[in-house]
């Protein structure tokens, strides 16, 4: 993973060649590093939890990612820009792009650019874990390896 100075020297590029990062940190440090970079720079945040209708919530896993694939297009078709305007668009919830096989294909068809860039945000990551039973395997990072690939999120990054 990279340091949080090697994202800071990201977002002062002229244009970042269809970015989705992933920050391994609070929200609040994010917003401090992106305000702090002296670049001007417009940010949107959406939860995919907020995404999903708890009124109308599919039976399985297939059909629920389904539900989240469609309606994060429709999010990203709202939020996505034509102008030469720098946006950052901040994704909480991140885990249920991988828990129900979302993956990141809609955000690079509709919102990644060269003047726009996803930060994947993964707060709550623990160093460590109890020690728990042989059965139960616990990979705190496995979100993040899974996600932090060329054709995917090609940066990680970590709050320092």
């Amino acid at each position: 993973m990279k340091s949080s100075s090697e994202l800071r020297k990201l977002l002062a590029q002229k244009t970042w060649d269809k970015e989705v990062a992933i920050w391994v940190g609070s929200l609040a440090s994010l917003q401090d590093l992106i305000s702090g970079s002296g670049q001007t720079i417009d940010v949107k945040q959406i939860d995919l939890l907020d995404l999903i209708s708890e009124h109308s919530i599919p039976d399985s896993d297939e059909e629920l990612g389904r539900t989240l694939k469609g309606q994060l297009r429709s999010e990203l078709q709202k939020q996505r820009s034509s102008s030469t305007d720098r946006r950052i668009l901040l994704v909480q919830s991140t885990a249920l792009l991988s828990r129900y096989d979302v993956g990141l294909k809609e955000f690079f068809d509709w919102f990644v650019g060269d003047h726009a860039m996803v930060i994947l945000l993964l707060d709550g990551i623990p160093s460590s874990t109890k020690p728990l039973p042989l059965e139960i395997e616990i990979r705190p990072k496995g979100l993040i390896e899974k996600l932090n690939h060329p054709d995917l999120a090609k940066n990680a990054f970590i709050a320092s």
